[in-house]
């Protein structure tokens, strides 16, 4: 198949006024970056790491434990308020797991029973959900466990 002789070849052009082309203009944006040494560096894939607790703050979590003899829920009250020390509960409470000052707790460590009603096959096991709405009206939607998808809904 011929092309007219004007638009053969703009497919690699910029501009057709402009007769750099594209694959130029990006050579000598990499060759101004590596001599410039601003090229990207990837960083480090996946969650970053958990900030230890220092010394200092681990020291103090145990003195007030030992002092009111409380749960790790209300230490992180107490030592947000009176001692400015923003600590999660559950780095408190590992915290006082290993001084032995706390048990560990293997109920919380098992897995919920929400999903028992989860099934391997689709259209094997139907939810629904309702809602009241603010007019009175209630919404309603069928849900398949396995895959999630709203099968059917409406507002009665």
């Amino acid at each position: 198949m011929d092309h007219p002789a004007e638009t053969r070849g703009e497919g690699n052009r910029r501009d057709s006024a402009d007769p750099t082309s594209l694959r130029q203009t990006n050579r000598a944006a990499l060759a101004g970056l590596q001599a410039d040494r601003h090229l990207p560096t990837l960083k480090k894939p996946g969650r970053p790491s958990r900030a230890s607790v220092s010394l200092r703050d681990a020291a103090l979590i145990l003195e007030a434990y030992d002092k009111l003899k409380v749960n790790a829920l209300t230490l992180e009250h107490v030592l947000r308020d009176i001692y400015r020390v923003e600590l999660p509960h559950n780095k408190k409470h590992m915290i006082l797991k290993e001084a032995g000052r706390a048990l560990p707790q293997p109920s919380k460590q098992t897995r919920r029973k929400w999903v028992r009603y989860e099934r391997e096959h689709s259209m094997s096991l139907w939810h629904m959900d309702w809602k009241q709405l603010s007019d009175g009206r209630w919404w309603i939607a069928c849900m398949d466990d396995a895959s999630r998808l709203i099968v059917s809904y409406g507002v009665f």
